[in-house]
């Protein structure tokens, strides 16, 4: 299918389950170079279940499903107040529109949370596609400069929002009064 013509769902995390299903995904260098940087090493199973125990202390965690035949696991996401990382663990799904539309998923839940911002935090210069969707909805655009913290991020800001924080990406839901 083309780009735009899944059907994406967000489910909760379960840890008992999930930390298996997502072991794959933390194995691939393409997923650690992209969330982790140039030399992260593999996840195991301990670390996989350390890092969603902390996502969920900072806010919710959901994995990523697509409709393909029925409803398959791709990757993971977290929505908290700081920070909203998204991976699509499975190849066969990156690049397709998967994180655009995962995406209008997080900014629909957080609205209805009453969130007037989600940050992104982290994101590498390199990892193109959500710096790609981050733009695509013609919501935000890159900016460079000395408020990074390091060249290799990627930092953006909605044309009408009010700051941007510290070193990494902001995403205003609300616009400026």
């Amino acid at each position: 299918m083309e780009s735009g013509e899944w059907l994406v769902k967000l489910r909760p995390l379960n840890v008992a389950e999930d930390v298996n299903l997502a072991l794959s995904w933390y194995a691939d260098p393409e997923v650690l170079y992209f969330s982790e940087g140039a030399n992260a090493g593999r996840f195991d199973a301990a670390r996989v279940e350390r890092m969603y125990r902390w996502l969920l202390h900072k806010g919710r965690v959901f994995i990523v499903e697509v409709f393909d035949e029925g409803w398959r696991a791709v990757g993971d996401v977290a929505l908290c107040p700081e920070l909203m990382p998204i991976v699509i663990g499975d190849p066969q799904y990156r690049n397709r529109g998967v994180g655009t539309q995962v995406l209008c998923l997080l900014i629909e839940e957080a609205r209805r949370s009453g969130w007037t911002k989600l940050v992104a935090h982290k994101v590498y210069r390199y990892n193109t596609p959500p710096c790609g969707y981050l733009r695509s909805a013609n919501l935000c655009r890159a900016v460079r400069g000395s408020r990074l913290t390091g060249s290799h991020l990627c930092a953006m800001k909605r044309f009408s929002s009010i700051q941007v924080t510290g070193t990494v990406v902001l995403y205003v839901l609300a616009r400026a009064n």
